[in-house]
């Protein structure tokens, strides 16, 4: 599979885009990170990708498939999400995406600072503050108090 993998790469032109890995160790994700230029994410089962909230905190823009959560949750101003239609159109629309920020790096840049921003409004504090917020708001508006039937 990595093989065939490796040949359709070098059959799209992306060799000098593309560094396939395998099966990478997690303790070593932080340095492949710190390392990339972009995360392609091409999951079609994953209900959301939580890496993609790794790569996005290590200020990666993603290339994801429009599927899932991410299809909702990652915004599009830190990705690009590709349609899935045939096998072919959709391999073909991730190299688009992968030759695009290569031959952008303004781009690439700008959108590795938003996957950074919306990483760091992920955090539990962050939650935490907007529930707190919405909390005091229903408080506020209350009209009554609640009486015990």
């Amino acid at each position: 599979l990595l093989e065939d993998a490796r040949s359709r790469i070098i059959g799209l032109g992306l060799q000098d885009v593309v560094s396939l890995k395998g099966r990478v160790q997690w303790q070593s994700m932080p340095s492949e990170f710190d390392a990339s230029d972009v995360f392609l994410f091409t999951s079609v089962r994953d209900s959301f990708g939580s890496v993609t909230l790794e790569a996005a905190a290590h200020g990666l823009p993603v290339i994801m498939l429009d599927l899932g959560g991410g299809k909702v949750f990652f915004p599009t101003s830190a990705s690009v999400k590709i349609t899935p239609s045939t096998i072919e159109e959709t391999v073909n629309a991730i190299a688009d995406a992968l030759l695009f920020m290569r031959d952008h790096p303004s781009e690439r840049q700008h959108m590795g600072r938003a996957a950074f921003e919306f990483a760091k409004g992920t955090v539990w504090s962050a939650h935490a503050a907007a529930m707190q917020v919405l909390y005091e708001k229903a408080l506020c508006h209350r009209s009554a108090p609640i009486k015990p039937t």
